[in-house]
């Protein structure tokens, strides 16, 4: 008996003998037969010929011959006169067909096209990646589908663009099928019908305000999607009967339209659905996987939360993991508009962020764990006789398929925030229920919303402040400039001090005057350094008032206080003395002799 090589893309690590033989096991419970290699791996087998007799005993087939390597060869594909060539090629493709359908199908989903579990209604994100057409239809629909992507917002947005050309995709299927021709890649209407992007365009097609293409999808499609483990194995199985009847091996009688097939929408869907360019045929590398983007926490003041930069796994080719990702306490993964999504299982290069409620103050690890297969070794078992009576038993197959989990790792580092306050200042006769408006600019016009005290439009913030009041903007990006100015209000425009400018913004002061006011301002300008807050202060000086000293009261008016009479001080030093005051002008006589004495000493100094 021949043993199968395909030496192009696997390496034989678990070849038997030619005269080696197994034994096929059954479990009766689960209706699965495996087989046990030297070292000890189980492989899943599938029967490859749906009108032979099952590979166990049954009450009327006791006698169950033992199995040895080997089945199909090119020599199975030369009917119908085909040349030798023809029936290489026919012989490769359909172990690439089988190969795909094992690696796709159970028990190892190695390109996530079912989901074991109860009834699930299908997201937004999970629909837009039906809705990415694969190469073959891009090429082959270069108008109607070529690079466009298409996703569930077309719907929601009315989006005539992107959705017209869903109409023209489905019309040219729908004369494909009316004149049964294909492609130029050789794609049937069948075919195309049952891939994903031609059922999800179907959706999108039928929706309407009522029933959304989401809603359209789970009523047609959940339990093709959704299965139980025996719909999973049972799936897998009719699409092995489906490709070999395909190609003409003898014993299988089923095709796609089989009421056995149609009953398992699994199998059609790992019949025409599955990519055998994407199978991994090499064991993953860990250094392949990786998560990249902006891995430090900023403050999003729409949301009032803490959220990284865009990030991404990325991985190797043909890697096709789904990630589950461990996340530190109190956060959450969230999509570009904020949703939060199912955190075990994100695909490469699907952006992703994390959100948090609190502000993060230490550093923290973000991971992403994968499983992923990829193929060691496909083997097919023919059975060493025939049953007493002339009963053919069912020829096997299986592909030992490896896994290995890979994880990586990211630092996301906290928030780099700073602050800055606004403090307004008055001494003397000013107003004191006056109010002064400011306007705070930032280097930054990216920066909206309420940052504590302070709301900002495209990095502007306008507020008023009483005298002594203080306001503050909080969790502003460390390393944002900043300029504070106090705005003319019912004051002379020249009174505005923020015009000053300051070479430090943390010590130097300016100061202007204004109608009847001085104004100074401290860090009026700067740079906020990390976890530091900036402390802008305008002071505005206005003249004390002084006691009048003339007879008026503060109005202009007479007092009649006796000490609101008495003579200024400048009214006393231009007195005369008064004559027959002999007291007065002694005292004046004094005064004057004493001053040409002194005057005559100077000048006697200055002779001699």
């Amino acid at each position: 008996m021949a043993v199968l090589v395909l030496s192009a893309f696997l390496a034989p690590t678990l070849a038997l003998a030619d005269d080696s033989t197994v034994a096929i096991d059954y479990n009766s419970d689960t209706g699965i037969h495996s087989v046990t290699t030297d070292d000890g791996s189980t492989i899943i087998l599938y029967c490859m010929n749906n009108q032979y007799h099952w590979p166990h005993a049954t009450p009327n087939i006791t006698d169950v011959p033992s199995y040895t390597l080997g089945y199909l060869t090119v020599d199975d594909f030369k009917a119908d006169g085909k040349t030798d060539k023809e029936a290489q090629a026919d012989y490769e493709a359909c172990m690439e067909k089988l190969l795909a359908v094992l690696y796709a199908g159970y028990p190892y989903n190695g390109l996530g096209m079912y989901e074991i579990g109860s009834v699930h209604n299908i997201t937004e994100q999970e629909f837009d990646e039906k809705l990415d057409a694969p190469a073959m239809l891009r090429s082959d629909f270069p108008y109607s589908v070529g690079d466009t992507t298409f996703t569930y917002q077309d719907y929601v947005q009315g989006n005539t663009e992107n959705l017209d050309k869903i109409v023209a995709f489905l019309k040219e299927v729908g004369e494909l099928y009316t004149t049964g021709g294909t492609t130029a890649s050789g794609l049937t209407s069948t075919q195309i019908m049952s891939t994903d992007f031609y059922n999800a365009a179907i959706c999108m097609y039928y929706a309407s305000a009522d029933y959304t293409p989401l809603q359209n999808w789970d009523a047609s499609h959940g339990s093709g999607y959704y299965v139980t483990e025996s719909q999973a194995y049972w799936g897998t199985q009719y699409a092995i009967w489906v490709v070999l009847d395909q190609y003409g091996i003898e014993g299988n009688t089923l095709t796609e339209t089989s009421p056995e097939v149609t009953n398992y929408p699994l199998a059609g869907r790992l019949v025409n659905g599955v990519d055998t360019s994407a199978i991994l045929r090499t064991e993953p590398v860990a250094d392949q996987v990786g998560i990249s983007g902006d891995a430090r926490f900023a403050y999003d003041a729409a949301a009032g939360v803490w959220r990284t930069g865009e990030l991404k796994i990325s991985e190797g080719t043909k890697y096709n993991g789904h990630y589950a990702l461990t996340l530190p306490d109190g956060m959450v993964a969230v999509d570009g508009a904020g949703d939060v999504l199912d955190a075990s299982d994100l695909r490469a290069e699907q952006g992703f962020y994390l959100q948090t409620q609190s502000e993060p103050t230490t550093q923290v690890t973000l991971s992403a764990t994968t499983s992923l297969k990829w193929v060691r070794d496909l083997r097919q078992y023919s059975p060493t006789a025939l049953a007493s009576d002339g009963v053919s038993f069912q020829h096997m197959i299986g592909a030992l398929i490896g896994t290995k989990a890979i994880t990586a790792t990211l630092d996301i580092q906290p928030a780099s925030e700073s602050s800055l306050s606004v403090t307004k200042k008055v001494t003397g006769s000013a107003d004191p229920d006056a109010t002064y408006a400011f306007t705070v600019t930032l280097g930054d016009d990216t920066i909206n919303g309420q940052y504590g005290d302070m709301e900002f439009v495209d990095g502007v913030a306008t507020f008023a402040l009483s005298a002594g009041e203080t306001k503050s903007a909080h969790h502003l990006p460390t390393g944002v400039s900043y300029t504070v100015v106090e705005d003319a209000t019912d004051k002379d425009s020249d009174a505005d001090g923020a015009d000053a400018e300051s070479a430090d913004a943390e010590s130097a002061d300016a100061e202007s005057t204004g109608a009847g006011y001085t104004t100074t301002w401290r860090n009026d300008t700067g740079t906020i350094a990390d976890g530091q807050t900036a402390e802008a202060v305008c002071t505005n000086a206005y003249p004390s008032p002084s006691k009048p000293t003339d007879g008026t009261d503060d109005t202009g008016g007479t007092s009649d206080s006796t000490a609101d009479k008495t003579v200024k001080p400048a009214q006393a030093s231009k007195a005369l003395p008064q004559t027959g005051d002999a007291t007065s002008s002694m005292a004046a006589a004094g005064i004057l002799a004493a001053c040409a004495a002194i005057a005559a000493g100077i000048a006697l100094r200055r002779r001699a």
